[in-house]
């Protein structure tokens, strides 16, 4: 079976000089809400392809951090939610072993950028930076929890 693709049609409505994708006016609120329906989407597919286990992880540090896993997936460079997607990514690294390129597909982000997250968290862990080792160790705390006794993950730093 194959998948069906989507095609919009995009538009320009001149006498009103507005643009238009499938007959509907583009504004502001439309364009935010296609967005968080293309994050879903692409979520959805994400998740659907096995990575359960990254979306389990993000949302731990979403918990943690309180930090939407919307806003650490979206394309924020805001310094919560970049700090907590690279919390999310260096977990997912650590814990599940998969490939920069599996996890970069989970978060919208290529394999160089999972590398510089894993790395920069690598830094301020070594320098002991306080509230990023309690938002790692919460993090940690909560997929312990969730987690059956003889799966424990012992990658706190203290």
């Amino acid at each position: 079976m194959s998948e069906q693709v989507y095609t919009p049609t995009f538009g320009f409505d001149a006498d009103r000089k507005v643009w238009q994708i499938n007959g509907a006016d583009i504004d502001a609120d439309n364009i935010i809400q296609l967005a968080a329906m293309i994050q879903a989407e692409r979520q959805e597919r994400v998740i659907g392809r096995g990575f359960s286990k990254f979306s389990r992880i993000a949302s731990a540090v979403a918990a943690a951090t309180d930090v939407s896993v919307e806003e650490m997936i979206g394309p924020h460079r805001i310094m919560l939610p970049t700090i907590a997607r690279h919390i999310a990514i260096h977990l997912c690294r650590a814990m599940t072993g998969e490939s920069l390129s599996a996890i970069g597909k989970f978060f919208g982000r290529d394999h160089s950028t999972m590398i510089y997250a894993i790395r920069r968290i690598d830094d301020l862990l070594e320098v002991k930076d306080r509230d990023l080792m309690a938002y790692y160790n919460d993090a940690l705390d909560i997929l312990n929890r969730t987690d059956g006794d003889d799966d424990k993950h012992d990658t706190s730093h203290a």
